[in-house]
């Protein structure tokens, strides 16, 4: 069960890469996107004094370079440890006939034997 949950715990960390990425590119290109347009630009002021649209920018940034990356290391835990559960059960399930046939045979042995 651990080597399952670290392989997924693994995958999960080295795929924070591109979330970061992804955040990086979106804070990077945010303004552009809201700001790019001829009507923004018709007022300098209009970017400076726009309270709304930064509160909008910091809590998009927010959750993409926190919450999201939390998520997702959340998730992939989550599922590595549903895995190592299924694999331990299955792996229970498929030794329980040997199991029980090398407790019949040291049954019989010990009977014969005293």
């Amino acid at each position: 069960m651990t080597t399952t949950l670290a392989m997924f715990g693994l995958f999960g960390l080295f795929f924070l890469t591109f979330w970061w990425e992804l955040a990086r590119w979106l804070d990077s290109h945010l303004i552009d996107l809201m700001y790019g347009s001829d009507a923004a630009k018709m007022s300098w002021l209009a970017g400076v004094e726009n309270a709304n649209d930064k509160m909008v920018m910091r809590f998009v940034n927010g959750m993409m370079f926190v919450v999201l990356p939390g998520l997702w290391v959340g998730v992939m835990g989550w599922a590595g440890a549903g895995a190592g559960n299924a694999i331990s059960s299955g792996m229970n399930q498929a030794t329980k006939p040997g199991r029980e046939a090398g407790s019949k045979a040291a049954d019989k042995v010990q009977s014969k034997a005293t």
